[in-house]
């Protein structure tokens, strides 16, 4: 496969999926939006030195998503999942105790009983909770980086665009821009960044895009504070949200029962 330009795919939390383009023209289009042998995903290394006219090796893929960004909404997914087994798992185990047998044995083994279904919990809130602040991290250096070093500005053009507003209260919305521009050596970028609704409705030709000198794909978009953009992050962030109440729920009772003990033995 002939490479004929390169183009990125940038999401709300600044994290990259790099793509080879196949057919020429498609970079000015929505990275999920071209023709099924239009676009590559290749690894960052290669795709830091690709150039115009070489010939590569790589899975055909017109998805937003790569391998990395497929496992990050498994995990995301388990997480969720963990969380909302809380109940289940408990609503079982309350079940069971109003079986006369099983409440029998539990109630001999009661220690052993406890002690076996904390574990079990625990462990699985660990792993979750481990799973999710590393994706949280992740994020946050993205950002960090994006925000960092010797800050250029120049002007984007947009050459494409894509909403898709959910029609149910649980849904998520997504707003896409396609970008090309120019970098501080004339070398030409393109890119599909997810955006806030308010970046997305307020520029309709052109917007000013800012980046670390040197790394002209590693893009943010200033975006002044609005209700809006508020309420959107916060759907954005849900999940870490809940995470980090439990964490801190956590921190508090495990905070007092520890003090309760010290008070005892003193």
């Amino acid at each position: 496969m002939v490479v004929q330009e390169k183009v990125v795919f940038r999401d709300l939390f600044n994290k990259n999926t790099y793509f080879a383009v196949l057919k020429a023209g498609a970079e000015e289009k929505l990275t999920f939006d071209s023709n099924e042998d239009a676009l590559t995903e290749v690894p960052k290394d290669v795709f830091q030195h690709v150039n115009k006219g070489d010939e590569i090796k790589g899975n055909k893929t017109v998805s937003i998503f790569s391998d990395e960004d497929a496992k990050s909404l498994i995990y995301e997914h388990l997480i969720f999942l963990g969380i909302f087994l809380v109940y289940p798992l408990f609503y079982v185990f309350y079940q069971l105790l109003r079986i006369p047998a099983f409440n029998e044995w539990a109630t001999k083994h009661d220690r052993w009983v406890l002690r076996i279904f904390a574990t079990i919990l625990i462990a699985i809130a660990s792993v979750l909770f481990a799973i999710g602040y590393v994706s949280l991290g992740k994020s946050l250096v993205h950002t960090f980086s994006a925000h960092s070093g010797n800050q250029q500005a120049t002007e984007a053009t947009i050459v494409d665009r894509y909403e898709d507003v959910g029609r149910r209260k649980y849904e998520t919305d997504y707003y896409y821009l396609a970008l090309s521009f120019t970098d501080e050596n004339g070398t030409p970028v393109y890119l599909t960044k997810e955006v806030t609704p308010n970046i997305y409705h307020n520029h309709q030709d052109h917007v000013t895009v800012h980046y670390p000198k040197g790394s002209p794909y590693s893009i943010h978009i200033e975006d002044n504070f609005s209700i809006s953009n508020l309420f959107f992050y916060i759907r954005k962030l849900e999940i870490y949200g809940i995470m980090v109440l439990i964490t801190l729920l956590l921190l508090i009772f495990g905070g007092i029962r520890l003090k309760k003990r010290f008070t005892a033995s003193a």
